[in-house]
This record gives C-alpha cells, sequence and structure tokens, in this order.
C-alpha cells in the first residue's frame, strides 16, 4: 500500500474568537485529522506539522502558513493536501487556478471535508465568490483537475463535536470506519489520531449514535423532570413558569437536546454533563441572568457492556444481559462430556455431531466452570469479557478457586 503523507491547512480571516481554547482552527482541524484517520486502510497518514493562518484573508496568496505548505508540497514532502472547506484554500479563482497548476506539478492532490450543496440560500452579505465562478470552480474539480485519492460519502454530522472528553482531559474526535459497506460513526480520544507511534490502553473509543443517544437521553430527563421550570430558573412569575415549562417539555428532539450541551466529561462509571446558559436562555424565552447556574451540571452513572465485538451504553446501573450463546455452549458441553463419561471418545461425538474433534474438546471444557461462575452466567452477571471465544483461547484452569481468581481481573 502506497503511503499518502496528508497535511492540514487551516484559516481564518478575522483574528475574534482565536484566543479561545477550542477556536475555529482547531475545529477545522479535529474535522481534518478524523477524515485522514477515517482513510487509514487507503494509506493516508497525518504529518506532525501544523499550516494555520489566523486573522488572514483567503483573498491573496501571500500566507505565511500557506506558503510553507507550498514550499514543502514543491520539495515532494506533502502528498495530499486536507482543508475543511475549499474556501480556507483560497477565495480567488485566479489564486485557485495558480494553485491548481502548482498542486499538479508537485503531483499533489488537496481535498476538501465539507462539499458544498447546489441549494442556494439569501444571505446577509454579498456571495464571497462569483456564483459563475463558482460554477467554474466546481467544474475544475469534478474533471478531476484536483482529484483526492480514494473516494468517500457525505459524513453524517457529529453533534457532539468539540464537547465530549475524557477522564484525562482529553477531547473526543469523530471518526468512522466501514464493516460490510456500512458506515459507522464513533468518538475517540484524540490522542488515538495525535500518537499513532504508541498504544493507548486508556483511550476510549464509543459508538457515536449510543453517545449521542445516551447523554440526550440524560438532557431530556434533566429538563423534563418533575420540578424542573421551578429549580432551573429565578425571578420569574408564576405565568411566565408556566410558558417555561411547556418549553421544557417540548425539548425531545436529540438533536435539539444535545445542542444545548456546553461540555460533556466522561469517566469510567460516570459522565457529568454541563448546559450552555445562553442557549438554554434563548430556548426557555428568558434572561440569561434568570436561569439557576448550579442547575446546568447533571451527573450520573454509566456503564458499557461488551458482548463480542458488540458494546452497549447504559445510564445507570447495566441491566442483565444473558449471553445466550455462551449459555447453549455450556449446556452442550454439558451433554458432551456426558457422554464422555459413558464412553464416547472426542472423534466419536464429533462424528455425530459434525464438527471437529477440536471443537468437541473445546466445548467440553465448559462444563468445568465452577458452579457459581455458571449461576452468574445464567443469571447475565458474569464480567463482560467472559464469553466463549475468552474461555476457548485462554484455556482456563480447572481448579475453581484459580477460576474465579483469573476472572475477576475481567
Amino acid at each position: 500500500m502506497r503511503r499518502v503523507r496528508c497535511a492540514i491547512y487551516t484559516r481564518k480571516s478575522s483574528e475574534e474568537g482565536l484566543e479561545q481554547d477550542f477556536n475555529s482552527l482547531d475545529a477545522q482541524r479535529e474535522a481534518c485529522e478524523a477524515y485522514i484517520a477515517s482513510q487509514k486502510h487507503e494509506g493516508w497518514e497525518l504529518l506532525p506539522d501544523h499550516y494555520d493562518d489566523g486573522g488572514i484573508s483567503g483573498g491573496h496568496l501571500d500566507r505565511p502558513a500557506l506558503q510553507r505548505l507550498m514550499q514543502a508540497m514543491d520539495e515532494k514532502r506533502v502528498d495530499q493536501i486536507v482543508v475543511y472547506k475549499i474556501d480556507r484554500l483560497t477565495r480567488s479563482l485566479a489564486d485557485f487556478a495558480k494553485l491548481v497548476d502548482r498542486l499538479d506539478a508537485a503531483e499533489t492532490s488537496f481535498v476538501s471535508v465539507i462539499r458544498h450543496k447546489k441549494q442556494v440560500y439569501e444571505g446577509q452579505h454579498p456571495a464571497i465568490i462569483d456564483p459563475a465562478v463558482w460554477d467554474k470552480v466546481q467544474k475544475m474539480l469534478q474533471s478531476g483537475a484536483a482529484v483526492a485519492r480514494g473516494s468517500r460519502h457525505k459524513a453524517t454530522r457529529s453533534l457532539l463535536v468539540g464537547k465530549l472528553f475524557d477522564e484525562t482531559g482529553d477531547r473526543l474526535t469523530p471518526s468512522h470506519s466501514r464493516k460490510n459497506g456500512k458506515r459507522l460513526r464513533y468518538y475517540i480520544s484524540r490522542r488515538l489520531v495525535k500518537d499513532r507511534s504508541r498504544k493507548h490502553p486508556d483511550a476510549w473509543r464509543l459508538p457515536a449514535d449510543q453517545v449521542e443517544g445516551l447523554l440526550a437521553e440524560l438532557v431530556g430527563q434533566h429538563l423534563t423532570r418533575p420540578g424542573a421550570a421551578v429549580a432551573m430558573t429565578e425571578g420569574l412569575t408564576a405565568a411566565e413558569l408556566n410558558d417555561v415549562s411547556k418549553r421544557l417539555q417540548e425539548q425531545g428532539n436529540v438533536t435539539d437536546r444535545l445542542a444545548l450541551i456546553e461540555r460533556a466529561d466522561l469517566r469510567p462509571g460516570s459522565l457529568a454533563v454541563k448546559l450552555d446558559t445562553e442557549k438554554l436562555a434563548n430556548r426557555l424565552d428568558c434572561l440569561p441572568e434568570q436561569i439557576n447556574l448550579a442547575e446546568l451540571t447533571v451527573e450520573a452513572p454509566f456503564q458499557m457492556r461488551r458482548r463480542g465485538v458488540e458494546m452497549k451504553l447504559h445510564l445507570g446501573e447495566a441491566p442483565a444481559e444473558i449471553d445466550r450463546t455462551l449459555v447453549q455452549n455450556i449446556m452442550k458441553g454439558r451433554s458432551w462430556l456426558a457422554m464422555v463419561i459413558a464412553g464416547k471418545t472426542f472423534s466419536e461425538i464429533a462424528g455425530i455431531e459434525g464438527v471437529s474433534k477440536r471443537r468437541v474438546q473445546d466445548v467440553t471444557n465448559l462444563a468445568l466452570l465452577a458452579p457459581d461462575v455458571l449461576d452468574r452466567i445464567v443469571a447475565g452477571e458474569q464480567p463482560d469479557g467472559l464469553t466463549t471465544d475468552y474461555l476457548i483461547k485462554t484455556r482456563f484452569p480447572a481448579v475453581w478457586s484459580e477460576q474465579r481468581e483469573q476472572f475477576a481481573s475481567l
């Protein structure tokens, strides 16, 4: 597989907001990093150099970071330039044509993470690029003048981007993979993207749909609980409280609920969500100073349960979930053990059951599990990692006390 060296370029026209811990340049870079990570199977690899132009117009090419990037490209140190949107690279058609020529000469491609749709909406400002000029740019892109390596589909929006953090303070960034042609979204600790030179056993990799659903459920419970209107506001009249109560009940959409989140922190076994004062006040049609700040943070226990490759997230204590495959294999193992005691050989049992001799031996061993371990399995209360595959691969000990000690570490 050919190595594709990727450089990210970010730009913001004004300096407004650049002093923030997570600003527009960070958001652009995070989206680009996630896209590069999703193309790992194509050989894409993120280069460590940063090319960020903050507070500089895109109407010219005299930009320090862009010039450094062009120099690296000319020196054949970059194969792929990744930008959040095309206008981050340039807003001038003439400059765009120059860049395309230079890209072609250096045998370098570029890709924008966000593609513009064909719909046109009226705005408050004149078009940054004349529509006729924009159409020409699109034709140049479609003709292959600057074609990205690999193909991609429109990404589903990750609603928690920039808001989700793990217990180390590391931000979780959107990522995705494909399985059987289906696009699977995740939130992963950023260190998995930033530092691939070593393993990160404490890093998080969570199914995006489940995380979003979990947090939306928690926010919904907090907003719609009895007495929420009185608890979350201050200094309102009875009529205003009645109106707020109705508005709180209307926050039933997952997207609406997640938009209220300012920050969410994950720790093993628990999570904390802080709501945005301004956004909540706007939703409730009251002033920010009328919001009770003590009610903006909500904490709750949550559990992760894994069965094979599948992971499920639960608010509160995870409900008992019986591993039916493991239970069935244990029953089969006990049946085969009885046949062995009755005088059958493993080879004879394999012939009767239509399986391999090795499979009969492996499954028969499951009948040797300690009685209390069997009770927990039947009740669905065994450790998450205690699966058929684990028991077969680890060749667990026959001594019950040693079994308990081994399984306690799962």
